[in-house]
């Protein structure tokens, strides 16, 4: 088996470009790991003269060649936090430096209490067409255990400005597993969601790693894993009877051009470019990299021009590829090849 999956692979120029930005309002949510930081004044002026420098350093270096961008997506941290010229000038500048497809995915994630109608608008006319809007619940005590600092009411006051600025591509991204949630809550969102008509749904399993500040808390523990899996097997079922596409573990999507490229790039193991302080990329089919999860040190690298001083790196190794195919393979409707699988079954099998 080793090197069959490199061998196979087709040929591919598909760039997905990632941006993190990694500032968010504080205290964090009690359930978030993300890399994020205080805005402190300049900083994000600071951040996008830095991001700017780590795209050309990319594009003129390890990411050079004939790749086309077929989607871009802002994610962090709180990106909404950016204003819609400050998106709109990292548009800009991954359009300059790699030819773009003619119809580009260009997602930005977006807190509730961010978007307004006119906020909607100008990240609209910046180039974003896609828009993914963290609600978490549509249930206001779920909300205050999760830690949330919106309510109900901006759940739908965002997606009423995301529709009236013309998105036609809305997702909403929902936590099951919450603490003390169980699955009639659960549901009753996931009704509110469709009932607003949007093309995408994320519903991710509420976690704490230590990296949370509420890890170890009682107050902010998971549901039970009994009820975990209940509200899970519900959401299945549900979204199957609303004929919604279950394309990856926690994603589906209303029609199949609603699936979310981004997420692909990273599921099917295709190029992705990560810029920005703890972004990570990946060059097919075995080298990765990755930037530290330091602010101060990212924009003390771009300021000697050695974005290279926090960047991490791997080489993997056949049997590191072929556990990345069979376990991201795992995550998606599509599957993975069965002679992945007996070869993980039956490690006595000769190598090729």
């Amino acid at each position: 088996m080793s090197g069959a999956y490199k061998e196979s692979e087709p040929a591919d120029t598909g760039l997905g470009v990632y941006l993190h930005v990694p500032f968010c309002r504080q205290p964090k949510c009690p359930y978030c790991d993300f890399y994020c930081t205080a805005a402190g004044p300049g900083l994000i002026e600071s951040y996008l003269d830095a991001a700017e420098k780590e795209l050309e350093a990319q594009a003129a270096g390890p990411f050079s060649g004939e790749w086309v961008v077929e989607n871009i997506f802002f994610g962090g941290g709180t990106p909404s936090l950016l204003d819609p010229k400050q998106a709109g000038r990292l548009i800009r500048r991954v359009q300059a430096l790699w030819p773009v497809s003619a119809s580009p995915e260009i997602t930005l994630e977006c807190n509730p209490e961010d978007l307004t109608r006119d906020r909607a608008e100008g990240y609209r006319a910046a180039g974003v067409n896609r828009l993914s809007i963290g609600c978490q619940s549509f249930d206001s005590p779920m909300l205050a255990a999760l830690g949330r600092s919106h309510g109900v009411d901006r759940n739908y006051r965002a997606v009423e400005a995301a529709r009236l600025a013309g998105f036609e591509r809305v997702s909403i991204d929902l936590i099951l597993g919450g603490p003390g949630s169980g699955k009639s809550g659960l549901l009753k969102s996931v009704e509110a969601a469709l009932a607003l008509k949007v093309g995408h749904l994320s519903i991710y399993g509420y976690h704490l790693d230590p990296a949370a500040s509420g890890y170890g808390r009682p107050e902010f523990a998971p549901a039970p894993d009994e009820s975990y899996c209940e509200q899970y097997l519900a959401v299945c079922a549900a979204l199957e009877e609303a004929g919604w596409l279950h394309y990856e573990i926690s994603n589906w999507a209303a029609l199949a051009e609603e699936v979310c490229r981004n997420n692909l790039h990273y599921w099917q193991r295709r190029v992705y470019l990560g810029v920005g302080p703890a972004a990570h990329s990946f060059l097919p089919p075995a080298w990765r990299t990755w930037n530290r999860p330091d602010l101060s040190a990212w924009l003390r690298a771009s300021a000697g021009g050695d974005h290279g001083a926090v960047r991490g790196g791997e080489r993997l190794g056949p049997e590191q590829i072929e556990g990345e195919w069979l376990m991201l393979g795992m995550r998606l409707a599509d599957g993975v090849d069965i002679e992945l699988v007996r070869w993980f079954l039956c490690p006595e099998m000769e190598r090729e």
